[in-house]
């Protein structure tokens, strides 16, 4: 690029090379040391041709070449005081936007951004797009820290936002995702620059759906295979009640049941049939003895899959063709911890988990810090440091006072409950309070990353002790523990991530479960919920923008559920939408 600048300033002074005989010698001479690359005997030798004496045609060449010669010294503040120099000097010269070219590239080297970037700004014809390359250079060789400033400096810079955008897809997306969609919407990028996937969009009348799911018997008709096994087969009536409702609004699915039984060798066995290369969209499979296969199957013929159950990354992987019904644990964490930084005033948390919990309460905590939190405590579960924890939760210890004591503190502090009783051994009696190993209103809210009925259950029981509400945040799992009552977590403000969350009090519920308990005699599991409203989502989607459904997603436009809370993806290929409930009036209601 540069190159071509000296070939064009080398040709262009043929035409002055007739002067007098000394001068014409001495530029030769100086051009020659240039195009030799010994630049330094070269700007000494440009520098002796600058003064516009009488006969010398060649002195605005030679202020260009000995302010070049510097460039390629790396001395670039000689470079910019020439380019200055002869803008000022001769600014009706016809060479004027090489003169700017290069003056921009010193600025840039000196790191002055903000005169270089005007220079840039005013290129023109054939210099326009080198001018655009030198500031694409020089963007790529600051650190993410100075392109983030730079990018918020210059609002509306494309350059900049294209720089930036490409920065953030490099870095961990299921952070950068919603910053990224902002840049690419605010300055008209294209979004497929942002999504590493080729693909041939189809769309089409009908489309199939092959289930792939352990159903674990013999035929899809088989009365007893069904009742083994519930929660698969409510999961497959809601997938096939939702696509009657799809062929009544005239958007056909059809679906294709296999039984994967759970294990890798039936699934190979499916996937060697000709028949699934051809389907529009595999919807699971919903266990790991099945899942690799699939993953693999769907990378190589370019098969959307889509998993209704699983919370782990991993089943999306670097498969761009994988997607999740659920957030995943990152993403839960990270839409959790946001809650958390909206909702508790006091920002100084305990982050508790489950040893199989530990990345998504790692990641919990991690955002927390980010927010400004203190994260006082940061613990695994176990049988045997359950107790422990609670009891440094519930626990007092004494403070003993002396006889003149006692009245000072009562006046001072008068809540406290000044007590008295006999040392051990002894007849001598003492007067002493009471306080909390973790004092009342010091804690703002504990975050416990575990599904266990027994963890769960010694938490509540402790934030229900304590003269204080500490701020608690659970998983939706707690709602099936019996003896966690709706009323205990309206009294503590228990707040619970429930990814499946669903207002049985809407219009579209009411009438979802009427006509659902009218067919199928038996009110609507969790599962049959999640079939329904994935295959609705699934089905109209693919109607609406073709067999690789993500084309409408890929905005982050909130899609509304039918009966759940609805999709939303962006460039990632987890659902982002994590619902927040709590008990009120002995109802669920959505926090956020």
């Amino acid at each position: 690029m540069k190159r071509s600048i000296f070939i064009l300033f080398l040709g262009l002074v043929s035409s002055g090379i007739y002067g007098q005989k000394n001068f014409q010698s001495e530029y030769l001479e100086a051009k020659r040391l240039f195009t030799s690359g010994d630049y330094k005997n070269a700007k000494k030798a440009f520098l002796e041709l600058i003064q516009p004496e009488s006969g010398n045609n060649f002195y605005q060449y030679a202020s260009f070449f000995s302010g070049l010669s510097s460039v390629k010294l790396g001395e670039f503040e000689d470079a910019k005081n020439m380019f200055l120099q002869i803008l000022q000097k001769y600014p009706k010269w016809d060479k004027k936007g090489e003169v700017n070219y290069w003056l921009a590239h010193a600025y840039l080297e000196l790191g002055d951004h903000e005169r270089g970037f005007e220079k840039v700004g005013k290129a023109k014809g054939d210099l326009l797009d080198l001018s655009i390359q030198l500031k694409k250079e020089y963007l790529t060789k600051q650190d993410d820290a100075a392109i983030s400033g730079l990018y918020y400096s210059y609002s509306g810079d494309k350059l900049i936002a294209q720089e930036y955008a490409n920065r953030l897809k490099e870095g961990d997306l299921s952070e950068n995702q919603e910053l990224l969609l902002e840049i690419i919407k605010e300055n008209d990028l294209d979004i497929r620059d942002y999504v590493s996937v080729n693909y041939d969009n189809i769309k089409k009348d009908t489309y199939n759906i092959a289930v792939l799911l352990p159903f674990r018997f013999d035929s899809i008709e088989n009365l007893d295979g069904v009742m083994r096994n519930r929660l698969v087969m409510d999961l497959y009536e809601g997938l096939k009640y939702g696509a009657e409702e799809l062929q009544k609004q005239g958007k056909i699915v059809n679906l294709f049941p296999y039984d994967t039984k759970g294990k890798s060798v039936y699934t190979q066995r499916i996937l060697q049939k000709e028949e699934l290369k051809s389907m529009d969209l595999i919807y699971g499979p919903l266990f790991p003895g099945a899942f690799r296969e699939v993953y693999d199957f769907s990378a190589k013929y370019k098969i959307n899959m889509f998993n209704p159950i699983s919370s782990n990354p991993s089943v999306v992987g670097n498969n761009p063709f994988s997607f999740l019904n659920n957030p995943s644990t990152p993403t839960k964490a990270q839409q959790l911890a946001a809650f958390a930084n909206e909702t508790f005033e006091n920002k100084r948390a305990w982050v508790m988990y489950e040893k199989r919990d530990s990345v998504y309460a790692a990641t919990y905590r991690d955002e927390l810090l980010d927010y400004g939190f203190e994260v006082s405590r940061f613990g695994e579960l176990n049988k045997e440091t359950i107790r422990p924890i609670i009891d440094t939760l519930t626990g007092v210890y004494e403070i003993e006072l002396a006889a003149d004591e006692v009245d000072s503190v009562k006046a001072a502090y008068p809540e406290i409950e000044i007590k008295t009783k006999r040392y051990r051994n002894s007849y001598e009696r003492y007067s002493y309070f009471e306080k909390y190993w973790v004092e009342p209103d010091s804690l703002g809210h504990i975050f416990v990353a575990s599904n266990s009925n027994l963890y769960a259950t010694n938490f509540v029981s402790a934030n229900i002790t304590r003269p204080d509400t500490i701020g608690l945040v659970g998983q939706d799992a707690w709602l099936n523990i019996e003896v966690i009552s709706y009323d205990q977590m309206e009294n503590i403000g228990l707040y619970l991530c429930y990814p499946q969350y669903t207002d049985i009090n809407s219009d579209n519920y009411k009438t979802f479960q009427s006509s659902f308990l009218n067919k199928f005699k038996v009110l609507p599991s969790r599962n049959h919920l999640i079939g329904y409203e994935s295959v609705l989502f699934l089905g109209n989607m693919m109607h609406e923008h073709g067999k690789y459904f993500q084309e409408g997603l890929r905005g982050g436009e909130f899609v509304e559920g039918n009966i759940m809370s609805g999709y939303k993806y962006g460039l990632g290929n987890d659902n982002q939408v994590v619902p927040v409930v709590k008990v009120i009036e002995s109802e669920l209601i959505k926090s956020n």
